[in-house]
Order: structure tokens, then sequence, then C-alpha cells
């Protein structure tokens, strides 16, 4: 008799976790000489460090705060604590910042001590942040990894961290209508020091305009289900390469299609679409670290309730929201989907004429105040300024 499928898939899994640690035995070595000399010279105090424990499938929420972070160092030294090898030898290789690989709660401990950290910062809510946010010779920070509408942006575990630096007014409502008790002076809003790095959006020879269709992924849960590649992709592109007068820049989320295989295939199939396009146009998917070229190049975008959508809204592009089919998708009753023009799926194939209406239009009044609203003054160099000044902020604690 055969072993019932579910036992064969647990011995597959474990198979493979087994030559997992065995490669990760086999390329340490290699690896911490790596994160030596990526460090070398580099000793006395770092006040700031970076906390990541993610695999490197994750490491999109670290990368986009990388920037802002080495802008801090020039001020206040900033170092990353990583706890997995891998992870740790991509940003070694992404950042001027020096990367220590913590595997353990006594690696950990010593480097705190050894660089005299004090300060803390998280970019996402793992469970393996428990492992440093048991020191408390530290202020722990949470950053988060985007602003966004996301039922994940409102949780109570952000109770365990000493401070929350929050994008603006609006995430700082959102969180203290729905976590009970937390005292408003610990969320600090810093807007998006990301977006002081994103390149201007450059005029092309041929007059093209960039359109952005920056699609979240699947989700790991129906509240979570924003992701529009499946119920919007295919047909939208389509629609967007029709019109001889775009240029089409598709950013999907890192995550796409690991929970969902249709998703997969649907992103399959606009890269299909883009690469047997007109070649000259330059339509092109972007799979890159950052989201800053994509971002930079945009005329205007098409997202998905994301901080992709957010960070559009912060640099004053036009947005155009795809609608969740999931029905049980959280929706914000007073998020942008209340104010930003919707794209229905079955509305995805006039995706270029909804596009051409928003830029012969542009951002009214009552636009720019909402985004302010979201993230206070957007200024170029603004935000950088007030993440700083919240770090000086924490760093007094300590008086």
């Amino acid at each position: 008799m055969s072993a019932p499928v579910s036992v064969t898939r647990s011995a597959w899994r474990l198979a493979q976790q087994t030559a997992g640690r065995a490669r990760v035995r086999a390329q340490l070595p290699a690896i911490e000489a790596e994160l030596t000399a990526q460090r070398a010279g580099r000793e006395g105090g770092f006040p700031c460090a970076l906390w990541f424990s993610h695999p490197p499938a994750h490491l999109y929420q670290a990368q986009q705060w990388l920037r802002p972070l080495e802008r801090l160092a020039r001020r206040r030294p900033v170092l990353v604590l990583a706890t997995q090898p891998a992870t740790a030898r991509a940003l070694a290789r992404a950042t001027t910042l020096p990367v220590h690989l913590t595997r353990t709660p006594p690696a950990v401990d010593r480097v705190l001590e050894r660089h005299a950290v004090r300060l803390v910062l998280y970019v996402n809510n793992a469970q393996p942040n428990f492992s440093m946010l048991r020191t408390t010779g530290q202020r722990h920070v949470h950053l988060s990894h985007g602003e966004s509408n996301k039922v994940s942006m409102v949780s109570h575990q952000l109770r365990a961290y000493d401070f929350c630096f929050v994008a603006g007014r609006a995430s700082a409502d959102r969180i203290l209508d729905a976590v009970w008790g937390l005292d408003p002076d610990r969320l600090i809003p810093v807007g998006r020091p990301q977006l002081d790095h994103v390149p201007p959006a450059p005029v092309r020879a041929d007059g093209r305009r960039t359109v952005l269709y920056a699609p979240t992924w699947e989700g790991d849960s129906p509240a979570m289900s924003y992701g529009s590649m499946l119920s919007h992709g295919v047909a939208l592109v389509r629609s967007l390469l029709t019109d001889p007068g775009l240029r089409v820049v598709v950013r999907p989320h890192p995550l796409t299609g690991t929970h969902r295989r249709d998703h997969a295939a649907a992103l399959a199939e606009v890269e299909r679409l883009l690469t047997t396009a007109d070649p000259s146009a330059g339509h092109r998917l972007d799979r890159g670290p950052d989201a800053e070229r994509a971002l930079g190049e945009a005329d205007v975008a098409v997202c998905d309730v994301s901080a992709m959508a957010m960070d559009v809204l912060g640099l004053g592009r036009p947005l155009l929201l795809t609608a969740p089919v999931e029905p049980a998708a959280w929706r914000d009753p007073e998020g942008i989907a209340s104010w930003v023009p919707e794209l229905h799926a079955g509305e995805a194939g006039t995706g270029a004429e909804r596009v051409r209406a928003l830029l012969s239009t542009g951002p009214h009044e009552e636009h720019r105040r909402r985004v302010e609203h979201l993230f206070g003054d957007t200024t170029p160099g603004s935000a950088s300024d007030r993440f700083e000044a919240a770090v000086e902020r924490v760093l007094a604690t300590f008086g």
C-alpha cells in the first residue's frame, strides 16, 4: 500500500529542509568571511541597528529602508543585524552599512554590547523579532515596510515596541482607533523618507507617457487578498499596450504567485505580453531590488491597495486603484479607496482609456490635502529630516 499523500508531502518538505540546512552549513564560512571583509575597519559605537530576520524572498521589506538609513548614518552610525546567512550576504552586497550575522541570542548580545547599540529598528512584525525585543538596554522602534490601507497595518503587536514611526496623521488615527489603550505619544509621524530618493520622471524622446502597473501579491488570508494580477492583470496590460502613446512598466510584488499558482500563471502571461510587444516602446517587467526606478519613471500608476499606491500619491502622481474581487478583503472605510478612482475587474479592459483620463486632469486641491493627511509635508527632504529628528528624540530618552 502506498503512503498517504499528506505523509509523502511531509517527507518531501523535511528532506528539503534538511538539504537546505546542509547547504547553509557548507556556505557559512564563505558568508562569514564576506561579512567580515564588508565590515572591515568599522568598529566603535553604532547607536542604531536595523533588525531583519526573514529569508531573502522578503528582502524588499528591508531594502526600502537602506537609503534612508545610509543617510542617517552620516550623523548616527547604523549597523544591520540579520539572522539568516543568505539574507545577511544579500544585504551586505546592497548597502554600505556594516552587516552582522546574528543567528543566536548570544551572538545578538555580543554585537549589542561591542557596538553600544541603543536603538533597534524593525521593518515588520515577524515572530523572530522577539529574539531582539527581549533586550532591555535598547529602545525598540517599529518602522513597517510601507504605509497602506491593508488590514496588516493595524495590529496589537505594535504594543511590543517602545515607539512606532508612522507615515502621518492618517496612520496614527487608524492605529489608535483599533489598538485600545496605546499611548499616542509612542506614535511619531515621519512621512515616507524613501520618497526622497526617488528620481524625477524622465521625459522620453518619443513622447510616450509611462504607466506603472504595480500589483501586490495574493496575500496569505482572505482579509489580505488585495492582489489584482489574476483578476485585472492580463486584461489591463493588454489594454495599455494597445495605446501607442503609452509605455508600460509592470512591477509585481516579489511574493506574487508564491501562494497561488493561478496568480503566477497570470504574471507569466503578462510577462509574455510585454516581451512580445513593440520592442521600441521600452515596455518592461521590473524585478529590481527596490521600487525607486519604477516609481521615478511613472507618469501615472495603477496599483492595488498597497504601500506602492500610497507612495504614488506621496509623489503627487495620478493613481488608479484596483478594487479587490475577494469579498473578505478588508476595506478601510476612510482609506484611499474612498477618494481615489477605482478600476473594477470587469473594467480592466478599459485601462488605457481610464489612464488617459487621469493624465488629462491632474490632482486637485482636495487631493493634495488628503495626501498631506497621509504623509505630512511632502517637500523633498522633509520626510528624511523628520525621520532623523525622530531618531534623535528616541535616543534622547536615555538622558
